[in-house]
């Protein structure tokens, strides 16, 4: 039945991941290496998933529709207001890292505040 989630099975038939969204699911993609999935519904979003030990959790969200992935996953298209975009497709190490630049000025003026994630 069509609802507001995609349902993953292993092989030998036991579910293994539900991503949900707030609308119908109307569309999903796996990265070629299967280690990264892509959701797009009806309320707009795209959503990218990732397998962590063993559960499956989000890790972005774009605004827009029927998001696929390029053939190396470091991309994903999606269409917003008819115009077709592509966004690079972050692991959760990348966006780590992204984070700790943003923030080296903020520990840099509050030396007080635990970093150690960002070392």
């Amino acid at each position: 039945s069509i609802d507001d989630t995609a349902k993953l099975w292993n092989l030998q038939g036991l579910q293994i991941a539900i991503l949900k969204h707030n609308d119908e699911v109307n569309n999903v993609v796996f990265s070629p290496d299967g280690k990264t999935i892509a959701t797009a519904s009806s309320e707009g979003a795209v959503r990218l998933w990732t397998q962590v030990g063993d559960d499956w959790q989000q890790l972005a969200e774009y605004q827009g529709r029927d998001g696929v992935l390029n053939p190396d996953g470091k991309l994903i298209t999606v269409v917003v207001d008819n115009t077709v975009q592509l966004r690079p497709v972050e692991g959760l190490d990348e966006l780590l890292a992204r984070g700790c630049d943003w923030l080296r000025d903020y520990f840099a003026s509050h030396p007080d505040v635990p970093n150690e994630a960002c070392r």
